[in-house]
C-alpha cells in the first residue's frame, strides 16, 4: 500500500483569475493528504460503475422515504427509523457538496475568463423530451466529439445541466422537466449559429458572446442545483475539459507568505470576514480583486 504523504499548513492561498482568496486558520494547523493517487483511482472506479444497480438503490430509498409519508401514525421499525435518518444525512450531504462544487465551479470559471485569442461565449443546448441523466450526458460527449473533429482540441469549455422546472420561468406551466446544458465556451472562433445546431442536432442553441452578462461566473454557478434527478450518488452535475486553466493552491505555514500577499493586493480587497467553525475553530477569510486583471477582461468584450 502507498503512503501519501501529509501537507501541514495555517495558511491557504487561492489564485483564481482576477482573483485571490487567502484563509488564516488561527486555532489549528490543518493537514492534507497529497489524494493524487486516489483521484486517479476514484475516476477509474466511477467509469466502471454499474448505473443499472446505481438506479435500483436510488429507487429502494425513494420508495423508504415515501413510505414514511404514508405511515404517518404508525409506529416505524427502528431499522426503517435508522435508514430514514442515514437518507436525510446524505441529502444534507448532498446540499454541502453542492456549495462546495459552487465554489470550485466559480474559481475555474474565473481561472479562464478573459484568457484566451479568441473571445469567450455562452452556449445553451435543448433537448425536448430529455429526462434522463445519463442520456444526457451521452448526447453532450457526442456533442463535444463533433466539435473536436471540426475544430480541434484547442478549445475548452465548462458546461452546467439543469431540468427546466420552471423556477426561472415567469409562468410556471411552461415548466417542461427536460434537461439541458448551459455552457461557457473558451479559445474558440466565431461558428454561425446554424451550424452549431446542425451539430448538436437535438434541439435548439443559442449562442451569445460572455459581455450580455454582467457577472458571467455567477450566471453559470446558479444553475448548480440540489436536484436527486442530476446529484446521483455525488456525479457531478458540471462538466469542465481537461485543457482548462486550473486555480492556484498554495499552502503554507509561514506567514511570511500571507504578508507579501497582503502588501501586494492591500488596496484591493473586496470582502472581509471571520468566522467560528465546529471543527476548525476561528478563520479569517479575505478576497482581493485584481483590478488590472479585470481591466484586461474588460477590454476583451
Amino acid at each position: 500500500m502507498i503512503k501519501q504523504p501529509t501537507i501541514n499548513y495555517n495558511y491557504k492561498i487561492i489564485k483564481s483569475g482576477g482573483y485571490t482568496e487567502l484563509y488564516i486558520y488561527h486555532d489549528r494547523t490543518m493537514s492534507r493528504k497529497d489524494d493524487s493517487l486516489k483521484k486517479l483511482l476514484d475516476s477509474w472506479i466511477e467509469e466502471t460503475k454499474d448505473v443499472k444497480a446505481e438506479n435500483e438503490i436510488e429507487k429502494e430509498k425513494e420508495e423508504i422515504l415515501e413510505n414514511e409519508k404514508k405511515k404517518n401514525d404508525l409506529e416505524l421499525t427502528d431499522k426503517e427509523k435508522e435508514l430514514i435518518k442515514k437518507i436525510k444525512k446524505e441529502k444534507k450531504k448532498n446540499k454541502k457538496n453542492v456549495r462546495r462544487s459552487k465554489l470550485r465551479l466559480r474559481r475555474l470559471i474565473n481561472s479562464n475568463l478573459g484568457q484566451y485569442q479568441e473571445l469567450d461565449k455562452f452556449l445553451t443546448l435543448t433537448c425536448p423530451g430529455l429526462k434522463d441523466r445519463d442520456e444526457a450526458v451521452r448526447l453532450f460527449k457526442i456533442f463535444i466529439q463533433r466539435m473536436r473533429r471540426r475544430y480541434g482540441n484547442k478549445f475548452g469549455y465548462i458546461t452546467v445541466m439543469e431540468i427546466q422546472d420552471g423556477s426561472r420561468l415567469e409562468d410556471k406551466t411552461k415548466a417542461t422537466n427536460d434537461i439541458h446544458f448551459h455552457t461557457l465556451l473558451f479559445n474558440l472562433p466565431y461558428i454561425p449559429k446554424k451550424t452549431l445546431q446542425e451539430i448538436w442536432g437535438n434541439g435548439i442553441v443559442d449562442i451569445r458572446k460572455i459581455r450580455d452578462y454582467k457577472d458571467p461566473a455567477g450566471y453559470l454557478v446558479n444553475y448548480l442545483v440540489d436536484d436527486d434527478t442530476l446529484n446521483i450518488h455525488g456525479k457531478r452535475t458540471y462538466f469542465p475539459s481537461k485543457n482548462l486553466i486550473k486555480p492556484v493552491e498554495l499552502l503554507s505555514t509561514d506567514f511570511k507568505d500571507v504578508l507579501e500577499l497582503y502588501d501586494k493586493l492591500k488596496r484591493e480587497i473586496v470582502f472581509t470576514d471571520t468566522f467560528e467553525s465546529e471543527y476548525i475553530g476561528k478563520v479569517t477569510y479575505v478576497k482581493f480583486k485584481n483590478m488590472e486583471i479585470e481591466r484586461l477582461i474588460e477590454n476583451e468584450k
